[in-house]
């Protein structure tokens, strides 16, 4: 009997781990076969949008890796507007709700195209498993900077992606005309 009990316990306390709740219930990982090349690509359907106006800001992308099984993280790119013209040891500051911090640095070369990867080593995203207050992303050739405070659904970002991620939830990309 007793057995049984533990067995029921830690099937319960397992599903919950794998049973998180998405904040923003249209976040989707979208799977891409290329048949030709014989490849599948896993990518989300949003992205992290820190602007005011439409002109001067950010766009933070958590990308994945295809494995054998599905997929896995690999790395954050963020594209830059207006925030120089180019980039060289930029950076981003993140300050979550428990008053916590957390920064990261790219790690790619200099570039003119505002192309900015970070987390070489991918172990960045484990931090980022709480919701935001804001973010802040500073060119770090020019120190050009720009912060934007998260409300609703973008402050869980990262917590919702990494929810996907660990659930390996898929669905088929929408089909380009």
């Amino acid at each position: 009997m007793k057995r049984t009990i533990t067995i029921l316990s830690l099937l319960v306390c397992s599903g919950s781990l794998f049973a998180q709740t998405l904040h923003d219930t249209t976040l989707r990982v979208f799977k891409q076969v290329d048949l030709i090349e014989g490849k599948t690509f896993y990518y989300f359907s949003k992205t992290l949008y820190a602007s005011d106006d439409d002109i001067k800001g950010f766009l933070i992308i958590c990308d994945l890796e295809s494995t054998e099984n599905g997929f896995k993280y690999d790395g954050i790119r963020i594209k830059a507007a207006k925030l120089g013209p180019c980039q060289e040891n930029s950076y981003i500051n993140i300050l979550f709700d428990d008053s916590t911090r957390t920064k990261m640095t790219m790690w790619n070369d200099f570039n003119c195209e505002n192309e900015i990867y970070m987390d070489l080593n991918r172990v960045n995203l484990s931090e980022l498993n709480k919701p935001i207050m804001a973010i802040r992303f500073t060119n770090g050739r020019s120190f050009e900077s720009y912060t934007k405070n998260l409300k609703g659904v973008s402050k869980y970002f990262f917590m919702d992606c990494i929810a996907l991620i660990n659930a390996q939830r898929s669905v088929p990309a929408p089909v380009k005309e």
